[in-house]
């Protein structure tokens, strides 16, 4: 005998499709967001002089992020916490070496620091939303997910103010070493982009003023590097919990209170049939 309360409460059919549709859409929006730093990269090195350049900025780190994370989801039902130490520790690494970039650095260099960065951020990035999961029942995974995603933003707003005001105070420091002649807030003001513009018009060197971006920019670097390492030694203390065997045991446990509801649906039948039949 089927027990409709005890059917589980999730989606199905066009009400499936429907949610799942407006999520991809929604993610497709953020990325776009999120992306658009690949044709936003400042122009401070003699390598990335160009909008074409601007592509293996892109490639490098986004494509390798994007494709490791729907990898890593799969292999993450077999693996728990070990494999986003894994992430954690490349993270670590490609930020790390990401700090030592200046304007002579190659462009191979700069595809291999992205790379091993994306592949960190690919390997890890996804797999708390897995977590939830698997640590917290399902009337809390709405819950749990909810406060990730608060998390999750909350840092990307806290970090970009704290990252723009250490590279712009660093940067009026090194414009005033390297270009004493030059005012900071003239090339605070132009930007990135103009800075050959300033160089020609002001009659100072191009390359002292890509020197002081560069070197401006390792502040933010540095930032970015310290959140990934307090990140690692926060992953350790997840609830280290294997996927399949919390899968078996859901299973079974949804099982065992499928048969106790319908053995008591079926007692209550046949004690309604018995007072029936007395009262008859």
């Amino acid at each position: 005998m089927e027990n409709p309360a005890l059917d589980e409460p999730y989606l199905q059919s066009w009400r499936l499709a429907l949610v799942t549709t407006s999520l991809c859409l929604g993610t497709f929006l953020v990325a776009l967001d999120v992306n658009i730093i690949g044709v936003a990269v400042p122009k401070i090195t003699s390598v990335f002089d160009s909008l074409g350049d601007a592509s293996w900025y892109a490639a490098a780190y986004l494509l390798t992020m994007t494709a490791l994370q729907p990898t890593m989801g799969y292999l993450y039902k077999s693996f728990n916490v070990p494999y986003m130490m894994i992430g954690m520790v490349f993270c670590d690494i490609g930020a790390g070496l990401i700090t030592r970039l200046d304007t002579n650095t190659p462009k191979a260099q700069w595809a291999v620091f992205l790379f091993i960065a994306g592949t960190g951020l690919g390997t890890a990035m996804q797999l708390p939303y897995t977590a939830i999961q698997v640590v917290l029942n399902d009337s809390d995974i709405s819950t749990g997910n909810g406060l990730f995603v608060f998390f999750n933003q909350l840092g990307g707003m806290i970090g970009i103010p704290i990252a723009q005001s250490l590279f712009l105070s660093d940067l009026r420091v090194q414009v005033s070493t390297l270009v004493p002649s030059l005012d900071p807030n003239v090339v605070i003001s132009a930007g990135a982009t103009r800075l050959r513009q300033i160089a020609e018009t002001s009659n100072v060197p191009l390359l002292s003023l890509q020197k002081a971006y560069a070197n401006a920019l390792s502040r933010p670097y540095i930032l970015a590097l310290s959140a990934a390492c307090a990140s690692t030694l926060i992953v350790p203390f997840m609830e280290w919990r294997n996927i399949k065997k919390e899968a078996g045991i859901r299973m079974t446990n949804a099982e065992i209170e499928s048969r106790v509801g319908i053995a008591l649906q079926d007692e209550k039948e046949q004690i309604k049939n018995e007072m029936t039949s007395v009262e008859g």
